[in-house]
């Protein structure tokens, strides 16, 4: 059976195995979109660390460009981690943070929680195939950790900074097919440059019912 299409209950939810070639905890990575410069994705195993690279113009409007480090799941899934945009130099508004994705597509309806360059996080979502942007902002600015989390067409994030207790940064309902992407994004918000974050303690688990 091929190992992408082989799959394994795992806590009440459904996991694809992973292809050969996979990062870490993640069954592939993919630049998205056209019109920027390569990306790439690295496991540092003993460390338990993901550092990602992407370039690409953005992630909003109607299409995106990034790169995306990616796992294939289904059902209710909760996504954390702590998260560190390396470097100094880029452009306010590179992102890096967690996605759940319909496809591969560069217009496909998603959900993501980013941390920005200068400090703004939001849970941003196109609710469909080539539709806009929307966003909800969190007044917390630099956290390091970040949560996302799904239930149904319930999508909630959590963010904090450094040992501070996570703190709920907003919810919103979307529909998105059982079966989708999800993992680690990186967009250096200019089709010139590359941006690098650096990903630890990644967990993906089940939500809590």
């Amino acid at each position: 059976m091929n190992a992408v299409l082989a799959a394994t209950f795992v806590y009440g939810f459904l996991f694809w195995q992973p292809a050969p070639g996979a990062i870490g905890s993640f069954g592939g990575q993919s630049d998205i979109g056209s019109d920027l410069l390569p990306g790439s994705g690295e496991y540092d195993a003993a460390r338990g660390e993901y550092k990602v690279t992407g370039g690409g113009a953005n992630m909003w409007a109607n299409q995106d460009a990034f790169h995306y480090v990616w796992r294939q799941i289904s059902g209710n899934v909760r996504l954390s981690s702590s998260v560190r945009i390396l470097g100094t130099g880029g452009d306010p508004h590179r992102k890096a943070g967690w996605m759940i994705r319909e496809t591969l597509d560069a217009d496909s309806p998603y959900v993501d929680v980013v941390v920005h360059g200068d400090g703004l996080t939001s849970m941003q979502y196109r609710e469909v195939k080539g539709g806009e942007t929307k966003e909800v902002k969190t007044p917390i600015t630099g956290p390091d950790r970040l949560v996302l989390e799904r239930k149904g067409d319930q999508f909630t994030f959590w963010v904090a900074r450094g040992a501070e207790e996570l703190k709920e940064g907003g919810s919103i309902t979307l529909k998105l097919p059982t079966a989708a992407y999800a993992g680690l994004a990186v967009c250096a918000h200019d089709k010139t440059r590359r941006e690098t974050a650096l990903f630890s303690d990644v967990k993906i688990g089940a939500a809590n019912e």
